[in-house]
């Protein structure tokens, strides 16, 4: 048994995301004999992933199961009002819900108990009780699932399937001409692989406005891309 899980940006940049997860999809329906998809309700992307995993099990309905992974504090007290508020998917279209325990270790730099699980503590979750990931992230990007995907490839029992694509690689390496001086600065330095100390000290600076301005400069990046996609589809 297959249980596969997704991974990747809450937003969608690719105009033809929805043909490449159906045929990551598909690719490990068959080669698996049975498959359960994990899906987290975490942006566009996700929702590309549940319509993708759904397609599959019409066409294979004793093969593929759908689990939904959502927060706790989403159920808590609520039943299923919370289960309608929260997700644009009817309860009838899973097999199951699940929802990842709560670590009850002491948040770092706090006294407080966490009460709900993080979005890194949910994906972690995941990973480890996944056998496949199908990955659509676009490292250039700099966004905390870097971290989280370097743990991924790092477990060697775990198949990892990259639905992102080269055409965007290619766009983000176009926008970054494009960025103010010192955000194109401060990008390019960090992806040749300065760290941000030397950067401190050449632009007289501190760690954390150097990583404002590396953060400012994608957020422009990831503007472009979305305005690329969305012209793709009008």
């Amino acid at each position: 048994m297959a249980i596969c899980s997704f991974f990747g940006h809450n937003d969608v940049y690719d105009p033809d995301i929805d043909n490449m997860l159906q045929s990551a999809v598909e690719k490990v329906v068959d080669e698996n004999e049975t498959v359960e998809f994990l899906v987290y309700q975490h942006g566009r992307f996700y929702n590309c992933c549940f319509l993708a995993a759904l397609k599959a099990r019409s066409r294979y309905p004793g093969k593929v199961t759908i689990t939904i992974v959502l927060h706790e504090e989403y159920f808590e007290g609520r039943g299923m009002y919370a289960w309608n508020k929260h997700s644009w998917i009817p309860f009838c279209m899973v097999d199951r819900v699940i929802i990842p325990p709560v670590d009850k270790s002491i948040t770092e730099g706090t006294k407080r108990r966490s009460t709900t699980p993080s979005y890194k503590q949910i994906i972690r979750w995941l990973l480890a009780r996944s056998t496949h990931l199908i990955s659509y992230l676009y490292r250039d990007l700099f966004e905390i699932e870097n971290r989280l995907l370097n743990r991924a490839e790092a477990m060697h029992t775990l198949t990892i399937i990259d639905v992102s694509c080269s055409e965007t690689v290619q766009a983000i390496a176009n926008c970054v001409g494009h960025l103010p001086d010192r955000e194109r600065l401060v990008y390019q330095a960090i992806s040749a692989g300065h760290k941000c100390r030397c950067l401190t000290e050449q632009m007289g600076v501190n760690k954390s406005r150097v990583h404002q301005i590396l953060s400012n400069g994608c957020r422009r990046i990831g503007e472009h891309l979305n305005w690329r996609y969305l012209k793709t589809l009008y």
